[in-house]
């Protein structure tokens, strides 16, 4: 019966390699070749058609090609009606070396024994075509024990890319096994060692060193897996000795996620001695380099895993920070420090937006460069309230309207303002955000942070930052733990300003921030403002605003309950000023102050 097609058996077979799929029309595009690995630059050019089933990888290094069926059968997976694929059968003689090889492997710093047990040899009618013979231990029908040739690669040792197709290749329609498979014994040692090219093994064998294997096809050939899985596994160490490219070494992390029941380890990059592979060494500084390189080989370690030990403690006051400039906050808090997020919220009228401008102001005065995003004010809304804040309340003027007073600054001093902060302050434009093809906020954070030294960012609000889509919980929890990763990696301060939930009338908690529980557990440092009713002398009742820390990962410190801050609200001036024992607690920036001593701004 002929095989019938179906997308099922393509997600099925793309399941078992672990390869991430995604479709467009009618091609099946796989994240990377099964045969090659594909390379971070050539992601997700391999394809299946769904219709006809034929597969392409169009790199140049690998090209392979032809319907599923044949892609099913080089990985040795079942499908209806089709049976396993049949390897080609070599003869089962052993071949013998020849000077010609013996002399080419020698001069790279290989013994002539070795090239003859291995039966490396040369084409009878080309010299310069090398020939690697696989074979694997097995038994006959007696049960004896005897060498069976799987598999056969060939190397020229002149290669003229002008004249030559390619350097290397293998006899086509062979199953392929690992080099050197038949010279191993784990009794004799429970290491293996694996290398990329079949001249590393060599090298290796003729330091001395057993259980020297090569895999067939380089670093991203792995379709020998299947067939010698069980040839690995009966070793407790697998060494990888691959190759040493710009501070990292080739094979392992395949390795490590092909056999993960097997303890992986590594040559120490100092053992490598400055060169790219294990013949490099060998030539360069002889077999005992290359034997202590394999003895002092040393556990594999993911790249995203350290050391506790190899963290250095620092002192927090030598972390970059700034002051908020309230006292007991920072007394709390010790600043803003880079790295972190910071999420403020509170309920409609509290000062969420003021409080985050204010800490724009802050962070100027400190020298900290400012990119605010607003989602809900024009502008030059937020340039008119930022220059009130900074001014202060002495150098705004009133303008009295028949129903209502007006404030404004005279163009004097809003130009002193301007040259101020020229070059140091900035804003999302949010016209131009959303005329893009795709929006993305996050990456225009990034880059105004890389252009323009920004070192503080304050996003007013979560709500009007995220394109919710169809899931407004998943993309708030996406969103905040980009912004995460972007504080961390750019070293950055980063404010949100984020809604509490609705219909809550008691004091608020982190648990009350609107949308996805992401927000607050990614957060570095949660500020609550309320409003709460407080007694007068005379025993009627005022609303005055409080601010509390909810959260603080740096120094623990909470500020809640009785201890919460109180805020006074200055209409005037658009100002957050705290409230203590000694009275309102004045900020250092103050444009009247300045002009009164005919001075620069002092900040």
């Amino acid at each position: 019966m002929k095989y019938q097609l179906k997308q099922s058996d393509i997600d099925a077979f793309a399941s078992r390699m672990g390869i991430a799929v995604k479709q467009k029309g009618n091609e099946i595009k796989f994240r990377h070749c099964p045969y090659c690995q594909s390379s971070k630059q050539d992601l997700w050019t391999f394809s299946i058609n769904a219709v006809t089933g034929a597969f392409c990888c169009p790199r140049a290094s690998c090209g392979a090609s032809g319907h599923f069926v044949e892609l099913c059968r080089d990985f040795d997976f079942p499908l209806e009606s089709i049976a396993p694929k049949q390897y080609k059968e070599l003869p089962c003689i052993r071949l013998l070396s020849s000077t010609p090889a013996e002399e080419y492997l020698f001069r790279r710093g290989i013994r002539k024994e070795i090239t003859r047990a291995y039966g490396v040899t040369t084409n009878p009618k080309d010299a310069n075509q090398l020939i690697f013979p696989f074979y694997r231990k097995a038994n006959d029908a007696d049960g004896q024990v005897y060498e069976r040739m799987e598999f056969v690669k060939y190397r020229l040792i002149d290669y003229d890319k002008s004249k030559h197709k390619a350097k290397e290749w293998c006899e086509s329609g062979c199953k392929p096994i690992l080099f050197g498979m038949d010279h191993c014994d784990p009794a004799k040692s429970r290491t293996l060692v694996i290398t990329e090219g079949q001249i590393d093994s060599l090298s290796l064998a003729s330091a001395g060193i057993p259980n020297a294997v090569s895999v067939p096809n380089g670093a991203r050939g792995f379709t020998w897996v299947e067939h010698c899985k069980e040839f690995v596994e009966q070793f407790d160490t697998v060494v990888v000795f691959g190759d040493c490219e710009r501070g990292s070494i080739t094979l392992v992390n395949e390795m490590r996620e092909l056999f993960p029941n097997v303890k992986i380890r590594t040559p120490r990059l100092k053992d490598y001695l400055g060169e790219k592979d294990a013949n490099d060494i060998l030539r360069s500084f002889g077999e005992r380099a290359l034997r202590t390189a394999v003895e002092k080989a040393e556990a594999f370690h993911p790249p995203t895993i350290r050391e506790m030990a190899d963290v250095e403690p620092v002192n927090l006051d030598d972390v970059p920070h700034f002051q908020t400039l309230f006292p007991k906050l920072d007394h709390a808090l010790g600043g803003f420090y880079e790295g972190q997020l910071i999420t403020i919220t509170g309920k409609r009228g509290t000062g969420k937006s003021t409080a985050a401008s204010m800490f724009a102001v802050a962070a100027l005065w400190q020298n900290w460069n400012v990119l605010f995003y607003s989602g809900e004010m024009a502008d030059y809304e937020v340039k008119r309230w930022m220059d009130f804040q900074i001014a202060g309340e002495k150098a705004i003027q009133e303008r009295v309207y028949t129903s209502s007073t007006g404030y404004y600054l005279d163009p004097e001093q809003e130009q002193q303002l301007t040259d101020w902060y020229r070059h140091r302050l900035f804003l999302v434009d949010n016209v131009a955000l959303e005329e893009q093809k795709e929006p993305n906020l996050a990456a225009e954070i990034e880059v105004a942070v890389r252009t323009y030294g920004i070192r503080f960012v304050i996003l007013d609000n979560l709500m009007t930052a995220i394109d919710a889509g169809e899931n407004l919980y998943t993309e708030q929890s996406r969103f905040a733990r980009k912004l995460k990763s972007l504080a961390r990696k750019l070293h950055i301060v980063i404010l949100l300003v984020a809604h509490p939930r609705k219909g809550n009338s008691k004091e608020l908690s982190s648990d009350d921030i609107s949308g996805s529980g992401d927000v607050a557990n990614l957060s570095d440092t949660v500020i609550m403002l309320d409003r709460v009713k407080k007694k007068k002398d005379d025993g009627g009742e005022f609303w005055q605003t409080v601010l509390a820390v909810q959260k603080n990962r740096a120094t623990g410190i909470l500020v809640q309950g009785e201890d919460r801050i109180p805020l006074r609200h200055s209409k005037k001036s658009k100002r957050l000023y705290q409230i203590g024992d000694g009275g309102i607690t004045p900020f250092p920036f103050d444009l009247s102050k300045a002009k009164a001593e005919q001075t620069v701004l002092p900040f």
